[in-house]
């Protein structure tokens, strides 16, 4: 699955808009939503075309964890368009970034009196908090010898590099295959996979950094000495990411490393580290430390790490598909991506690389929910199951997933989010 989640083209025939139902005349700019095609075997990835007004209007009422369009660099085929077909979506994006101010409320502070009572909600959210501070640190461990050259993040940004100028599926899942069999050195694969397939995959393992485009061209300013209006008109290019390494170029407040040192582990820590910040001057000084130790190249890639857009058009079926042949569907079941990585190690190790790969689903864990997809005919249902097919009515709701553990709780939306 390509890593933006939107596309933008012209209209290249009549089509309808997702949201109101109503022709996207052929000509005019439509917004595409890419959404995972249920009925293909090959996974893959479907359209949802609409207009653009209404696709904007659409993410005014959608979650804090919902992707929406935050620059254009969110947009797949922004390039392609004219600079007029452009004016009418910068202004949308502008509007909706303007909205998202005016919509934030500052946090409910908690008292002290209130985090002592073992009995209250809060106290517990804490003590779920803390158990799960507990599992992340024992996950942080890290495996092998982090000098190796197949930790280099040098190495990563190469990988990526490949996997995105590659455009067959089949060539993508064999270039990661075999890099993760024969390593840099093209006998064995010395690195720690873990933290290779956090990184390769920043959309599956989410990580909340409270950094939007803007907000970091803000930050990136302030480290470069640059002006902020310079770098921001230069963002209107579509890319956050290529915007800041361009600066970081022209800086004369702090130059980049002439030579790559950054293993994917201290990428790895850092953006760990980043995502519990939420003050600006925090950022700025953790953003600063990792600036000095960077290439430019190093710092584009952990702008696109940041975003969650490695801009390589691959996902999680791409990458896990290389790894073991049942590691994507394992994956799917269990939404255990420690777990799978474990279990494929362990087969490696026992010398057994294809052997049987079963994951089993755990308690406060989420599963990956069974979600229907609108089909655009009865004839492209029946299509889609030639062997036949039940049908119910769909009610509207809300689909919940509880887990309980004692006296914890965990609530998970459709798409296994946890609120």
């Amino acid at each position: 699955m390509a890593d933006s989640k939107f596309a933008i083209d012209l209209t290249k025939r009549n089509c309808k808009c997702h949201k109101c139902k109503q022709p996207i005349e052929k000509g005019t700019i439509r917004i595409a939503k890419l959404v995972p095609n249920y009925f293909s075997d090959n996974g893959g990835e479907m359209r949802q075309y609409h207009h653009p007004i209404c696709l904007f209007e659409s993410f005014k009422k959608a979650r804090a964890t919902t992707k929406v369009i935050e620059d254009p660099g969110d947009l797949e085929g922004w390039d392609s368009i004219s600079d007029e077909d452009k004016e009418p979506i910068l202004k949308l994006i502008r509007a909706h970034e303007e909205f998202s101010a005016t919509k934030k409320k500052s946090p409910t502070k908690v008292s002290k009196t209130q985090i002592k009572k073992n009995d209250s909600p809060v106290a517990d959210q804490l003590q779920l908090k803390a158990i799960e501070a507990k599992e992340e640190a024992a996950a942080h461990v890290y495996l092998g010898d982090v000098k190796h050259k197949d930790n280099s993040f040098k190495e990563f940004r190469r990988l990526v590099a490949k996997i995105a100028e590659t455009s067959s599926y089949l060539a993508k899942t064999e270039l990661v295959k075999s890099f993760f069999e024969k390593g840099s050195d093209k006998d064995k694969f010395k690195g720690d996979l873990h933290v290779w397939v956090k990184l390769l995959l920043p959309g599956v393992v989410k990580r909340i950094y409270n950094l939007q485009s803007k907000q970091l061209i803000k930050i990136f300013s302030r480290i470069f000495k640059t002006k902020e209006s310079e770098m921001l008109t230069d963002l209107e290019q579509g890319d956050v990411a290529e915007t800041i390494a361009k600066f970081f170029e022209d800086s004369n407040n702090v130059t980049p490393s002439k030579k790559a040192i950054l293993t994917i582990q201290d990428v790895d820590q850092f953006l760990q580290s980043l995502a519990k910040l939420t003050k600006e001057d925090d950022q700025f000084a953790a953003l600063f430390a990792l600036t000095e130790k960077c290439t430019s190249n190093d710092l584009k890639m952990t702008i696109r790490l940041i975003k969650g857009d490695l801009r390589m058009t691959a996902g999680a079926k791409h990458i896990l598909d290389a790894l073991h042949k049942d590691a994507h569907e394992a994956f799917n079941s269990s939404r255990q991506i420690n777990t799978v990585l474990d279990k494929i190690v362990q087969l490696r190790e026992a010398g057994n690389p294809n052997g049987a790969l079963e994951v089993e689903a755990s308690l406060m864990t989420p599963v990956q929910p069974m979600l229907a997809q609108a089909c655009k005919s009865v004839d492209m249902a029946f299509d889609k199951c030639p062997n036949g097919m039940y049908s119910e009515i769909k009610y509207d709701g809300e689909r919940v997933q509880l887990h309980k553990k004692g006296s914890q709780f965990k609530y998970y939306s459709r798409l296994v989010l946890f609120f």
